[in-house]
């Protein structure tokens, strides 16, 4: 039973991961296909940016132009990877804590079994106060 909530909840992840990328990603090419037939034309980049250099000239103004897209598609691929880790520590959190209660459920049967229920319990604790501390860091 655990195994199989365990596979669903990871199959969820996955389903949504790859459908918010696949949402993000193509609203980048809609951005860019935007900008490369109205802001390209113009000789305007696609984002504003203080360059300490001319841009004026065409192989500069490409350039950049290029890593203004380059570096947005790589941007919102750190963003998808930071959501879904995220979401998935919250998922295996929210796993845990139903282990723990199922056990609960099952366990009124002596002192051992609440100790390691109790231990378990620590454990999700100290997950949680990790993953909220790595979150802040970000």
């Amino acid at each position: 039973m655990k195994n199989i909530k365990k596979q669903s909840a990871l199959l969820f992840c996955r389903t949504n991961t790859l459908w918010y990328t696949i949402l993000v990603e193509t609203t980048c090419a809609c951005v860019m296909l935007t900008s490369l037939f109205t802001d390209f034309r113009k000789g305007n980049l696609t984002y504003r940016e203080w360059t300490p250099y001319n841009y004026t000239s065409e192989v500069i103004f490409y350039i950049i132009y290029a890593r203004q897209l380059i570096s947005s598609t790589i941007g919102s691929m750190v963003n998808v990877a930071c959501d879904s880790l995220i979401c998935g520590l919250l998922l295996h959190v929210c796993c845990q804590l139903e282990i723990l209660e199922c056990r609960l459920k099952k366990n009124f049967l002596g002192q051992k079994n609440l100790r390691e229920c109790v231990r378990q319990h620590d454990c999700i604790f100290k997950l949680v106060s990790l993953t909220i501390l790595q979150i802040v860091k970000w």
